[in-house]
C-alpha cells in the first residue's frame, strides 16, 4: 500500500453483534472529518502502532493535526484490543473525544460491544467514559448496599423500574442486567 494510495480499505466499525474486529498488520478505512482514510495497524515483535496511509502534499495544518490525532486515537484503541487496559484511551484526549472517537466506529452509548470477539463487553457512556459491563452489572446485583448506609425504606430506581433490596441487602435485577451508572437512582425514604 502507498501513501498515496486513494483506494478504500474494509472499514473499521461494529458489526451487527456489537464486535469491533482489528486485525494486526491490516489496513482499515476510517471515518474522519475529512472522509474515509486508510489506517495500518501495526504489530511486530517491537511495538504496536498505527500509520496513515493518506498524505497530500497540500494537506493543510488542520487537516494533518485533525489525522494525527486520529492516528494517535487509534493507536491507543489498538493497545486497548490488546490488552484491555481501559486507561490508555484517555492519555491525550478528554472522555468527549473518546466518544466521539468510538461513535465514529458505530459504538453508541446504549449498546455493550466486545473487541476482537473477547468476552469482556464494555460500554461508553454519554460523558465518553468506559465501562466494564459485566462487572458493573454483577456489583449491582451482588452488593449487600446495607453496608452502604441503605435500609427497606430505600428505593432504586434503575432504568425507569423502581427496586427494593432483599433480605441480604440485595436488589433482585433481572440475570440480563446491564448497568448504566447515569440511569440508576438511589431515593432514602
Amino acid at each position: 500500500m502507498k501513501y498515496n494510495d486513494k483506494s478504500i480499505s474494509p472499514r473499521l466499525q461494529v458489526d451487527r453483534n456489537y464486535n469491533l474486529t482489528i486485525e494486526e498488520n491490516k489496513v482499515y478505512s476510517v471515518d474522519t472529518d475529512y472522509g474515509l482514510i486508510n489506517y495500518q495497524f501495526n504489530n511486530d515483535s517491537n511495538s504496536s502502532y498505527v500509520q496513515t496511509l493518506h498524505y497530500d502534499n497540500q494537506i493543510s495544518d488542520e487537516k494533518r493535526v485533525h489525522l494525527e490525532k486520529n492516528r494517535q486515537f487509534l493507536t491507543h484503541l489498538q493497545t486497548f484490543a490488546e490488552t484491555g487496559r481501559i486507561n490508555i484511551m484517555y492519555t491525550a484526549r478528554e472522555a468527549s473525544e473518546v466518544l466521539e472517537g468510538f461513535n465514529r466506529l458505530g459504538i453508541n452509548t446504549e449498546e455493550p460491544f466486545t473487541i476482537n470477539n473477547k468476552p469482556t463487553r464494555y460500554r461508553i457512556d454519554p460523558s465518553g467514559v468506559i465501562h466494564e459491563v459485566d462487572l458493573e452489572s454483577r456489583g449491582m446485583k451482588e452488593k449487600d448496599w446495607r453496608k452502604f448506609g441503605h435500609d427497606e425504606n430505600t428505593i432504586f430506581i434503575i432504568q425507569g423500574k423502581e427496586y427494593k433490596m432483599d433480605e441480604n441487602g440485595q436488589l433482585p435485577l433481572p440475570e440480563d442486567y446491564v448497568h448504566k451508572h447515569e440511569q440508576v437512582q438511589i431515593i432514602n425514604k
